[in-house]
């Protein structure tokens, strides 16, 4: 499916790479993080997009996906009031949401750690669900890549919608402007400006309009990305774009969603980073203890991450 990808040893369908848990990916590389007294400001910043926002006329989300369907159900009784709720339709990756590990695959070396399909059933003994990341949670040192504000301050012009690529020397020199040197476990949230532009939209049609077309700005999927976050050993990478890298893909080129497979990375997309980039550049401060706690869905693909960054 995707080419650029051979005789590189970083490449292969990684098994373990620290102490924590085989199944949990590169999850496996987070540690403990404490804030310091200069990283603590007492500040939490929801990361989730509010509400499973419906996105444009169609209410389609990406990839065919459509927002749920919320129903209140009254169940009175005597005396007393009483409410319940249901949800229908809910896809699990349709906001801001984690692709786990049987997100994508190849046929050629299959799933993260060598799953097959066959292997991948949501029924008992299924391997790499999100279960797996819901069973400890997702607690490490958060780490915020404002490549918004980097860019407007050297000059750079960017769009969310103009199919730009973001390079790994670019994440390196945001990353030595915010005076941030990275650890082993990070968790990067990587700011491009989506989302803001999407919250920004007034109207269902200038929502969908950043759907729709399918082509959006983003991280290069290329191999010197996959160096960058293999050599950083980085845990997690979220952004606030709807496809993370720069789409659409293109036929012959690796891609990050691939990544998934063989570098066992959880990738994270349409997270709202806007309050904590707020105060990230007030203080000049951008780590964060990040925390994220997923549905507990045997087998799930993805999950809404239940995400915070405290500060």
């Amino acid at each position: 499916m995707f080419g650029g990808t051979q005789g590189r040893g970083w490449l292969g369908c990684s098994a373990h790479l620290g102490t924590g848990p085989r199944r949990s990916g590169g999850l496996q590389l987070l540690s403990r993080y404490q804030l310091s007294e200069e990283e603590l400001s007492v500040a939490s910043h929801l990361l989730n997009v509010s509400g499973l926002l419906k996105i444009g006329t169609s209410e389609r989300v990406d990839a065919g996906r459509q927002a749920p369907e919320q129903t209140l159900i009254v169940r009175n009784r005597d005396d007393l009031l009483v409410r319940d709720d249901k949800l229908d339709n809910f896809y699990l990756q349709a906001s801001t949401q984690w692709d786990g590990l049987t997100h994508m695959g190849c046929a050629r070396q299959g799933f993260y750690n060598g799953v097959t399909e066959e292997q991948v059933t949501q029924e008992e003994g299924t391997r790499n669900g999100i279960e797996n990341v819901a069973e400890f949670g997702l607690v490490g040192r958060g780490v915020l890549v404002d490549l918004v504000r980097h860019f407007e301050k050297t000059g750079r012009n960017w769009g969310p919608m103009e199919q730009q690529v973001a390079t790994a020397k670019d994440v390196r020199a945001c990353l030595d402007a915010e005076g941030v040197t990275l650890r082993q476990g990070d968790i990067l949230m990587v700011r491009m400006g989506w989302v803001k532009a999407l919250l920004d939209g007034k109207t269902a049609e200038e929502r969908d309009g950043l759907v729709r077309p399918w082509a959006y700005s983003g991280l290069s999927g290329q191999e010197d990305m996959w160096e960058f976050l293999w050599e950083n050993r980085v845990a997690a990478l979220a952004s606030d774009t709807i496809t993370v890298e720069v789409w659409p893909l293109k036929k012959g080129q690796c891609s990050l969603h691939l990544a998934i497979a063989r570098l066992g990375i959880t990738i994270g997309e349409m997270f709202n980073f806007e309050a904590l980039a707020e105060d990230c550049a007030k203080t000049g401060n951008y780590l964060s203890m990040f925390t994220s706690s997923p549905l507990n869905v045997r087998g799930g693909v993805g999950s809404p991450p239940n995400a915070i960054a405290i500060r």
